[in-house]
């Protein structure tokens, strides 16, 4: 029960460091491919949180008030808005 049917051993790097030196191509098999990584998205998605910039809570607190008291929005930000919102885009 030691056997997987189709299987061969193990080749480490010394096994085809010996056929090296002996003049021996190693097989295919035994040539390592090198390594690769996947990421997850939840992973992307958690890196991502990181560069999110801090929330200034004073800021928004500030600007609520702001938008209450009808104060906050003019034509000017509303301009500045939509070419950021613009540039962003294209």
């Amino acid at each position: 029960m030691n056997e997987i049917p189709g299987v061969g051993p193990a080749q480490g790097p010394g096994d085809v460091a010996r056929k090296a030196r002996r003049g021996q191509s190693p097989s295919p098999e035994s040539v390592e491919k090198g390594d690769s990584v996947e990421i997850s998205t939840a992973a992307q998605f958690t890196a991502a949180l990181g560069q999110v910039p801090e929330i200034r809570a004073d800021r928004v607190a500030q600007i609520k008030e702001l938008l209450k008291a009808g104060d906050y929005l003019n034509e000017e930000k509303i301009n500045k808005a939509v070419d950021r919102l613009l540039s962003d885009l294209f």
